[in-house]
């Protein structure tokens, strides 16, 4: 059974380096914090003082509390009217434990009161009387004592950290002495529910069993009856059985983890529907010995259950796009489920008709990255709008139904891109806001004060320590309220392909109920107006130069409204100034029509950024990438170790906008100093700057290197069994190219908008499948999209208020979903990682079918960021996606506008 602890043993390496160096007292607390974080400890019982010995460094802390010489097994306590006992112990879970236990005596008489109580630093526990668990008293011979845990809880306090056990001073006031001091789990394997995988598998789900003890049970040790079936009168035993594990869930205090073993049931027999069973469950125990609360399991098979073996787009698909489905599971070191390539039936759930009729085709035998032989329902000739499910031979139950429908896409647009205006720095409220996710803006009058640092680097201008610029707008980045011009500039390059390719009238004012919804311009591009105010206010008007960052010198645990301390303005830099040129171009170009103020506006902001850039040296220099200052280590870098990527988008972006040469020569010879492809954001600038004076074999150039790119991603797509565009190789898998699968039809888009040829459409809408819930675990990505999707990401409001699972969470946002290996800087992380069964590390080293397949390693956890967390780049490229591919009626125009020129050049589209 999983356990966690507390352990604070570098603490005293890092007091003796902050008496040395007070300058790193931030990096001795971030260490503490990854390092020391509560851990989760395997063990049944916890022994903390037994035989005289102290176990986990329980130690005295008081000195009213005595080792005898002479009788080192037990611990005497002399308490004074003032003074009770102590012990204080590694900062320690006692949650996931049943009671604490303790043998007691009184040296004296009867003592008939005795509080207990157990704290930390950041609550404190109900006291208990001993005594009264004692029978009423606590005599002269040893009695032993057991305390329910849930006796000492509070509201607030959880006994998830416990530092001191503390005893306060009996009535009468005798001595005592205390011996086996000891945390017990009397609970056993908890049964989790039951899963039907196909009309012969049965899966059953236990948190905290001895998986190893597990393993050596014989097949007999369960059994399956019937009642109401004759064939399972006897009782029957299933021919093989498997297992696996893996983490499920991380409670509120982000450390306490619940594993579940998964036992996987394959019987002689299939099963029926309306007929009820009953599965036994024999010498099932945890590793304390402790028996199930269920070794009986009844269960009753219905057709109108979800089969966790289909897996579809749980939203749906174009009319005419292509539909697939994929078929299979996976039964852990049993390996795939056994299945064939039979009928599946796509059903109008309305009428409950059959409207289309098909044969599974195998697309992957003993797929490593799923575990199962993967199948696949192609129902692409079904076009009439409407509600569908799929039901296939040989399963129980059906898919999750999904719809039809030109327009099937656009509430998609709306949820996501709705993220930008909850994720604004100012006060979210009605009528805009969603239901539960009103909140206060960060203060203005906190935005921001110059960084100390700035006082002394290579770009600075005089900025005055903590002297106080006005920034406003923008939005916060991800899970903190950090502000990062490079990290939000992808958003101007996603937002303004979207505009550079969509019909007329395919992005709307009004859609997305903003304040500025009615305005009479598209509400995506009011947007971006508010982003790009606060573009051109972390801007130095003087020199033209780009701050960094705005950010918190550390990490905000309130809400924004409660921030009460001014933030910082860090350094400008190289890259960010660039990136904000090009920002600001993309902005001038697209306001341009609507308010040429506000062009002109950003179009000098844009001038001015580019002008910095190329009269100041580049900082930090190429090859070196920007840490924030020393003290202030716990905000993002969003920085490489290259300002060339910026600095070519920039100079596309402004030739683009203007057709000036110095531009289009800048862009050239950076270009040409480059070694590696130009971001494609700068390649499609200069594709579609439609000026006389463009180097049009450049521009070929910049066509042949984004058909590339598609062509790569169609090469990822047909290799992967779920068709998710994402690099081939295994341990790739991660920080969103799984479960933000609909980012790489980005590259897709681009192919068919300068080629028309369909098959980059067609691609591009199998991307969405794999977010929306057509992936191993029927599983949405997205927040409150789709029948079945993930309800605790990274979010501001759940990280305040509690998990998401308690409190609705931000409609919309995007999570990363599956990775490959979680990074070990955190104990969560490592024993998350160590939970897997099979092993989370292929042995030998590449057989990957032998490790626990990637596209499931998912925890539904704010706590696990690597999955949970998102960011505005991402968010961005997903919203436009779904914005482009959301009505069939408004397709995308193919050889349009900027690459109209291009379309004869003899390059091919495929």
């Amino acid at each position: 059974m999983l356990r966690r602890a507390f352990f604070w043993t570098l603490w005293s390496h890092c007091a003796e380096l902050i008496s040395a160096h007070g300058g790193v007292v931030h990096r001795c607390v971030l260490l503490l914090l990854f390092l020391a974080w509560p851990s989760p400890l395997y063990a049944a019982h916890m022994r903390l003082f037994q035989q005289g010995k102290f176990q986990h460094s329980l130690r005295i802390d008081a000195p009213t509390v005595q080792r005898l010489p002479g009788h080192p097994a037990y611990l005497r306590i002399a308490p004074d009217p003032w003074h009770g006992g102590r012990l204080r112990i590694d900062r320690s879970d006692f949650s996931r434990f049943s009671c604490i236990e303790f043998r007691l005596r009184s040296r004296q008489g009867e003592i008939r009161r005795l509080p207990f109580k157990v704290f930390d630093y950041f609550g404190t526990s109900k006291a208990v009387d001993l005594a009264h668990y004692a029978g009423g008293r606590i005599g002269t011979d040893w009695q032993r004592v057991r305390i329910p845990l849930q006796a000492l809880m509070t509201k607030d306090y959880h006994l998830d950290n416990v530092t001191v056990l503390a005893f306060s001073p009996p009535a009468p006031l005798f001595p005592y002495e205390i011996e086996q001091i000891r945390l017990l789990d009397l609970r056993g394997p908890v049964f989790r529910g039951y899963e039907v995988r196909s009309d012969k598998v049965v899966s059953l789900k236990f948190s905290d069993v001895d998986l190893a003890a597990a393993r050596q049970l014989p097949s007999t040790a369960f059994t399956v009856t019937s009642r109401d079936d004759p064939r399972f009168r006897v009782p029957i035993v299933p021919f093989a059985v498997g297992f696996d594990r893996i983490t499920v869930a991380v409670d509120s205090g982000g450390s306490g983890l619940t594993n579940e073993t998964r036992i996987h049931l394959v019987l002689p027999l299939s099963l029926r529907t309306q007929r009820g069973y009953t599965i036994s469950v024999h010498g099932l125990q945890d590793d304390a010995g402790n028996s199930p609360d269920h070794t009986r399991i009844v269960f009753r098979p219905t057709a109108s259950v979800i089969s966790p073996s289909i897996h579809v787009n749980q939203v749906g698909y174009a009319r005419h796009a292509p539909k697939v489905a994929f078929v299979g599971n996976w039964l852990g070191d049993l390996g795939p489920m056994p299945l064939t390539a039979g009928p599946f039936t796509v059903i109008d759930a309305a009428s409950g008709r059959a409207v289309f009729q098909g044969t599974l085709q195998l697309r992957a035998a003993h797929d490593p990255q799923s575990g199962e032989d993967v199948y696949v329902a192609d129902f692409s000739s079904v076009t009439q709008p409407g509600r569908y499910y799929l039901r296939v031979a040989g399963l129980i139950g059906r898919s999750y139904t999904f719809r039809i429908a030109d327009d099937v896409y656009d509430p998609v647009y709306r949820a996501v891109m709705r993220v930008f205006y909850h994720r604004r720095n100012t006060d979210i409220g009605p009528p805009f806001a969603d239901s539960g996710q009103q909140r206060r803006g960060i203060p203005s009058r906190l935005n921001g004060v110059f960084h100390p640092a700035l006082r002394h680097y290579p770009l600075s201008n005089g900025e005055q320590p903590h002297a106080f610029k006005q920034v406003v707008k923008g939005w916060f980045d991800a899970g903190d309220y950090g502000q990062y011009i490079n990290n939000a500039a992808p958003v101007w390059a996603h937002i303004g392909f979207a505009l550079d390719v969509a019909g007329s009238g395919h992005f709307r004012d009004g859609e997305l109920h903003i304040p500025e919804s009615g305005n009479g311009i598209p509400d995506v591009l009011d947007e971006l107006a508010w982003g790009s105010e606060w573009a051109m206010s972390m801007q130095d008007a003087r020199d033209g130069g780009v701050y960094h960052k705005i950010a918190s010198g550390h990490w905000d645990r309130v809400l924004p409204g409660e921030i009460d301390k001014p933030r910082f303005i860090y350094e400008k830099t190289t890259s960010a100034t660039a990136n904000m040129a090009a920002m600001m171009a993309i902005y001038a170009r697209l306001i341009r029509p609507y308010n040429a103020s506000a062009a002109e506006r950003a179009s000098h902001a844009a001038r001015l950024a580019w002008r910095f850039v190329q009269r100041h040296p580049t900082w930090p220099a190429e090859g070196e990438g920007y840490h924030p200052p020393a003290r202030d280590a716990d905000n993002g870098d969003y920085t490489g170790k290259t300002a060339i990527p910026a600095r070519l988008w920039a100079a596309a972006e402004l030739y683009r906008l203007t057709g000036e040469a110095q531009y289009q020569q800048a862009f050239l010879r950076l270009w040409a100093q480059y070694p590696q492809q130009p971001p494609w954001p700068a390649l499609w600038a200069y594709l579609c700057a439609d000026h006389p004076n463009r180097d049009v074999r450049k521009a070929q150039q910049a066509k042949r290197m984004l058909l590339a790119r598609a062509k790569l991603r169609r090469t990822y797509m047909d290799r992967n069994p779920y068709m998710i565009a994402k690099h081939t190789h295994i341990p790739f898998s991660g920080w969103g190219n799984v479960g933000q699968s609909s980012r790489h039809a980005i590259d897709f888009l681009l192919a068919f908008a300068m080629t028309g040829d369909r098959d980059w459409l067609r691609r591009a809408w199998l991307s969405l499948n794999a977010q929306l819930g057509a992936n191993p675990l029927s599983l949405s990505y997205i927040v409150g999209v789709g029948a079945h999707a993930v309800r605790d990401p990274l979010d501001m409001g759940c990280k305040m208020h509690g998990s998401c699972m308690e409190r609705p969470p931000l409609k919309g946002v995007p999570v990363f979903g599956p990775i490959w290996h979680l990074p070990a800087y955190k104990p969560l992380h490592l024993h998350i990682n160590q939970a897997y069964y099979p092993a989370e590390a292929p042995t030998p080293a590449d057989n990957y079918a032998g490790a626990y397949p990637v596209l499931r390693r998912f925890v539904d956890a704010r706590y696990v960021i690597p999955m949970a967390e998102w960011t505005l780049r991402e968010a961005s490229a997903v919203a436009v996606v779904f914005g482009l591919l959301r009505d069939d009626r408004l397709l995308l125009h193919p050889l349009g506008g900027c690459e109209r020129r291009l379309a004869d050049d003899g390059i091919g589209g495929r």
